[in-house]
């Protein structure tokens, strides 16, 4: 049986061209079970943990014969927590690049700085691919199960499950049925495989909290505050889709601007906080560079930060921002096209909520408005982006909580939230 994960078939094709691969993404997502299903189809051989204490202890008191005696086609999971293996690991690829030999994952980020500071794996290893909650379609289960890989000859060729991501850049088409009232039950239940099925919405709550206070215990957090951290977490979940402010962090939280930027820095390492760069051209006085934050799951976000999307427009509309940017950011992860992502505030009077920017500086403007409604002044903000940077300025979208797809003329449109489980 295929696993229904988007990643999946990325994660096969590029076995095939390289020594060792990384996959990091926050506790949870769903990192374990991808593992083991890589090694049950035979893209890898030999699954290790250091979540096991016995591989944990061998590992850290000599990395170098860890590695040494593992077989070809090892995953070893959780290696954030002895990164001193990155070493022998570079020594092995080194001495023979074969592709296939190690898939490393991480519930945080793998610093690697293990040579003299730098990264033992740079130039030997791709930059490490995220992996996110299940997306809208995978929570659907429509994500088709395509052939992949066509290894006659020794060939491969690289066919990925459909990513809304490419479909933005290519022919827009389709409806969807998931109407605000559907978009709100996907907002509160988030995208966690573990629990995102459970009915009872308690339940669902208290694994919420049993997963923050358990994130915030790991080795990444040792010796901060864990109260005032937890407080923090709770703030910024409120807060998603706001933008990185740190005297309003201060105010707010009673924590001062440098440890309420360390513990940023350590909730984006750990993968719960999602930080969108301001895109800035050259107009560096006008346009804001400030990240915008996101909370990395919405059912976190709503349970942790008390948000009430069918109660409360406001806090629907933030939280609607969030699923379309993380829910685009796994897809794009999968994705044919290499996408960068940014939003974009020019001159304190024009923001729009999302850039995607590819390879060839194409940019599609995106805005998320909660209405089920769209007018023409919705592209207010996106045309000022088109008359500035014409040559850039590829396609506008709003996404709007109706269920039919609109042109606007003149590469602008309408686009339903629900339209992101697309597959055709």
């Amino acid at each position: 049986m295929r696993l229904s994960r988007g990643i999946f078939e990325k994660l096969e094709y590029l076995a095939q061209s390289e020594s060792v691969l990384i996959l990091e993404g926050a506790r949870a997502t769903g990192k374990t079970t991808l593992a083991r299903h890589l090694v049950e189809t035979g893209v890898y051989h030999e699954y290790r943990s250091f979540a096991d204490q016995t591989n944990l202890e061998a590992a850290q008191a000599s990395p170098a014969d860890f590695i040494n005696q593992l077989p070809f086609g090892t995953i070893i999971d959780e290696a954030q927590l002895v990164e001193d293996v990155t070493l022998p690991i570079k020594s092995i690829i080194d001495a023979d690049p074969t592709p296939g030999r190690f898939l490393l994952t991480g519930s945080t980020q793998l610093r690697r700085t293990k040579l003299g500071g730098s990264d033992p794996l740079a130039g030997r290893t791709l930059p490490p691919i995220p992996m996110y909650p299940f997306t809208m379609g995978e929570r659907n289960e429509t994500l088709p199960k395509l052939a992949t890989l066509d290894r006659l000859n020794g060939s491969a060729k690289f066919d990925p499950v459909n990513s809304f991501v490419d479909i933005l850049f290519g022919d827009l088409s389709g409806s969807t049925t998931i109407d605000r009232t559907g978009l709100e039950e996907f907002l509160v239940r988030g995208g966690m495989p573990g629990w995102f099925d459970v009915e009872d919405a308690e339940i669902r709550e208290l694994r919420f909290e049993q997963y923050m206070r358990g994130t915030i215990a790991l080795p990444t957090f040792s010796g901060r505050d864990r109260t005032m951290l937890e407080s923090f977490y709770r703030y910024l979940a409120g807060s998603t889709a706001c933008l990185a402010n740190f005297e309003k962090f201060s105010r707010s939280n009673g924590i001062q601007g440098p440890t309420a930027k360390q513990y940023l820095s350590l909730l984006i390492e750990a993968m719960l906080i999602v930080s969108i760069p301001g895109w800035r051209s050259r107009q560096p006085k006008v346009e804001l560079q400030s990240p915008k934050l996101h909370v990395f799951d919405t059912g976190a976000a709503a349970t942790l930060g008390g948000l009430r999307p069918s109660e409360n427009n406001e806090d629907f509309g933030q939280l609607l921002e969030t699923l379309v940017v993380t829910d685009l950011l796994a897809q794009a992860s999968w994705s044919k096209l290499h996408i960068n992502f940014f939003h974009w505030r020019y001159k304190q009077k024009h923001e729009v909520d999302l850039l995607l920017v590819d390879r060839n500086n194409r940019t599609i403007c995106i805005e998320v408005k909660s209405n089920s409604t769209v007018k023409t002044t919705d592209f207010q903000h996106i045309e000022k982006f088109r008359e500035l940077y014409p040559n850039q300025f590829f396609r506008g979208i709003v996404f709007y909580t109706g269920t039919e797809l609109h042109s606007f003329g003149n590469d602008l449109w309408a686009v339903p939230v629900g339209s992101l489980c697309q597959t055709v």
